[in-house]
């Protein structure tokens, strides 16, 4: 019996034997997608409350389920946050630092996602919830 070498697509996720395979499939190939994503949205003229609003619809919710569902690599999250970053500064030096970005509105901040935050936040709520299953 020879097992397939191509990986398997299912429910959205690539499974393959060769974990580097499967990383490039499920992480660094949706990362050059949200770059392209990206750089068409960057040649508009739009606020950074604007482009903080573009960052949560349309390039985080592209990478919620696949991060929720399998281990992320570890260089991952620090290049969606590089490419988010970059893109609500517009390739340019930040006015405003990262930490005050992140902060809740009511506490002076934009009300940004850190993407390495919510990676993790997300694990520790999947471990929340599967404990919860066998109570």
């Amino acid at each position: 019996m020879r097992l397939n070498e191509e990986p398997t697509y299912a429910l959205g996720v690539y499974f393959s034997y060769d974990e580097q395979i499967a990383a490039k499939k499920n992480f660094f190939d949706r990362l050059d997608s949200l770059r392209k994503i990206l750089n068409i949205r960057s040649a508009r003229d739009i606020s950074i409350h604007g482009r903080i609003h573009m960052v949560k619809t349309m390039a985080i919710s592209k990478l919620t389920f696949v991060c929720s569902m399998l281990n992320t690599p570890a260089t991952f999250a620090a290049e969606v946050n590089k490419l988010i970053f970059d893109f609500i500064w517009k390739h340019k030096i930040p006015k405003i630092k990262k930490s005050t970005l992140v902060k809740d509105k009511k506490k002076g901040g934009l009300n940004m996602i850190d993407f390495t935050l919510f990676d993790k936040l997300s694990i520790k709520n999947m471990l929340g919830k599967t404990s919860l299953l066998r109570r």
